[in-house]
């Protein structure tokens, strides 16, 4: 696209000024000389990067290195995008946001304010990654899935359908959100556990092939391990849990109904 001086725009007004309400010529007019340029050499994409289709790179947003955008992606604010990425389909990123390394985003993607991309992460479907939020490894965000605060989601850790990570939640190594799941505070998912449903996990750990699902809440920094499975209504409030099943009740730790002293875990 041709960068439009200030005088080139000043000149398109007054001539659109000069033609009467209702000429197509006038709105034209208007139009080119009030649209934001996009797609500048060297200002917008720096070589070898490369844009195609309908692709738009505008505002403070850059494209360097390595990276190609192509469908109708767009790259504003002062968002950059560069190393290997590639950027495709109605995928945005904007703000101050920043997609590097070998990561894919494609889809109705939107990353935006501070958040990071990269690695070989993958962003598809609806997803939104924002805040300060971080994905990098071989991680996948997909669906509806919503990523923000300071949350970081690697290793070849999956969030999908509509889950929600927040805070300082860490998920990592193969472990997943799913569903309608929320995980926030500073929880921390590693190894394979799950969590789905419309279950909550707020600062707790679940690791090995543990999982937390149906309605079932997990806080106060329980420790969920082994092959344990809190799911149904259960709500466990602390304590360390290995190879439990629990579905029901409300819980401080095994064997210790809450509102009662809790045995010692540690």
């Amino acid at each position: 696209m041709k960068t439009l001086t200030a005088s080139d725009r000043s000149v398109l007004i007054r001539l659109a000024s000069s033609l009467p309400v209702g000429d197509p010529n006038r709105k034209v007019l208007l139009v080119t000389a009030t649209a934001e340029e996009y797609n500048v050499k060297d200002k917008h994409i720096f070589e070898p990067a490369q844009v195609y289709d309908e692709a738009r790179v505008f505002g403070d947003g850059m494209v360097y290195e390595r990276a190609i955008l192509r469908g109708a992606c767009q790259v504003y604010g002062h968002a950059k995008v560069y190393g290997d990425t590639r950027l495709h389909s109605q995928a945005k990123v904007y703000g101050s946001a920043e997609v590097f390394d070998r990561a894919l985003v494609s889809g109705n993607v939107q990353v935006y304010e501070s958040a990071r991309v990269y690695g070989e992460a993958r962003l598809s479907g609806d997803a939104e990654v924002f805040g300060r939020a971080k994905v990098y490894g071989s991680a996948v965000v997909t669906d509806h899935a919503r990523v923000y605060d300071n949350v970081k989601i690697f290793d070849r850790a999956f969030i999908y359908d509509n889950a929600q990570v927040s805070m300082q939640a860490i998920v990592r190594d193969n472990a997943s959100v799913s569903n309608n799941a929320r995980v926030y505070g500073s929880a921390n998912l590693y190894e394979f556990a799950k969590v789905y449903g419309n279950a909550k996990l707020y600062d707790a750990r679940l690791s090995g092939d543990a999982v937390v699902y149906g309605d079932a809440e997990v806080s106060g920094r329980a420790f969920i391990y082994g092959k344990s499975k809190i799911g149904g209504t259960a709500k466990i409030y602390g304590g360390v849990w290995e190879n439990e099943t629990v579905t029901e009740g409300e819980w401080d730790a095994p064997n210790a109904p809450h509102g009662k002293k809790a045995r010692k875990t540690s």
